[in-house]
Order: structure tokens, then sequence, then C-alpha cells
């Protein structure tokens, strides 16, 4: 009886936190994709870091996720980073 109990309550806390966070356009602007966030009056973040011609990252040392070797960042971050970085034009640090 309890463990039926504790999965119908759990079944209640997913199908809430699905419909609390599945929301309308809630008027943030843009869709999935956009550049909407990237605009601001000083000419946005992507403007900033072309000017600057670098886009240092943070990466924390978790294999296999990312890790060290040979004294370069090798992992799933570093090769988005090092791609996002090319997209842009610049170096990542």
């Amino acid at each position: 009886m309890k463990k039926k109990f504790f999965t119908l309550c759990m079944a209640a806390v997913m199908a809430f936190s699905v419909t609390a966070c599945g929301g309308g356009n809630g008027g943030s602007g843009g869709s999935v994709g956009s550049d909407a966030g990237s605009e601001t009056k000083d000419g946005g973040d992507v403007d900033y870091i072309k000017g600057k011609g670098s886009l240092v990252v943070g990466i924390t040392d978790f294999a296999p996720m990312d890790y060290q070797e040979g004294g370069q960042w090798v992992g799933f971050d570093a090769d988005l980073a090092k791609k996002v970085a090319e997209d842009l034009g610049v170096e990542a640090e």
C-alpha cells in the first residue's frame, strides 16, 4: 500500500512540475534558437566577445566530460566551447 501511495505521489509531483515549467509565452520574448536574448542597447554579448577576440570558458575538471590531457582540455564541454569560439571567429581561452 505504501509503495502505491509513493508511486501516486511521485506521479503527481512530476505532472505538476511538467505543467508548471511548460507554460506559454510569458512575454520574455523569442523562441528557441532566436537571437532575442543576445540583443542589448550596447551591441550585445556576441559583439562584445567578437570585439574582445576571445571567449573565456570555465570548465570543471570532471572526467569523462572534461579533463586535461597533455596540458589541453579534452571532453564534451571543451569541444563545444572550441566550436562556439570557432563559429564566432574568436579564440577559446
